[in-house]
């Protein structure tokens, strides 16, 4: 698969809601994710995040 450079938008559910972020593709690979919009709690995010 190739990636195109650019940014990405995108959206899934959390646990309590709707997730958003934003990912940034250079070069062919993946050099950000921002986290737009997330209505969990940060404990919970934390944890998810972190694996």
């Amino acid at each position: 698969m190739v990636l195109k450079d650019g940014k990405y938008y995108g959206e899934g559910m959390g646990n309590n809601g709707t997730v958003e972020v934003e990912v940034t593709i250079k070069e062919g690979k993946i050099t950000d994710i921002e986290f737009i919009k997330f209505i969990d709690d940060k404990e919970f995010f934390d944890v998810e995040t972190d694996g």
